[in-house]
């Protein structure tokens, strides 16, 4: 039954449109910060609601972080419920590859 109730659940967030970025989707990132992997997002994600200014500048000294300008173009190259791996198109980053919240991004 829960398993049920999960797989509904995945079907109505799919119908609502937050998949809607598909591997391959060139689409339009915001000025943002991305995690260069999965982990360091989440750890961008939890200091930035803690407001962790210092915390976040070490990530981006580190390498594990860094920002990209308003109208950057990515493309989709991985995905998970509610964030995109995207390759930088240009800009500073250009090559670079980050993890950015979903509904963060224009297609």
């Amino acid at each position: 039954m829960k398993k049920c109730i999960a797989l509904m659940i995945i079907l109505m967030v799919a119908a609502s449109g937050v998949f809607a970025q598909r591997l391959g989707d060139t689409v339009i990132l915001p000025y943002i910060f991305l995690g260069t992997t999965k982990a360091n997002y989440d750890r961008l994600v939890k200091l930035s609601v803690a407001r962790d200014e210092a915390g976040i500048k070490q990530m981006i000294y580190n390498g594990e972080a860094f920002i990209v300008a308003e109208g950057t173009r990515g493309k989709v190259i991985d995905s998970s419920i509610l964030s995109i791996q995207v390759r930088i198109l240009d800009g500073k980053y250009q090559g670079y590859s980050g993890w950015i919240s979903r509904d963060l991004v224009q297609k």
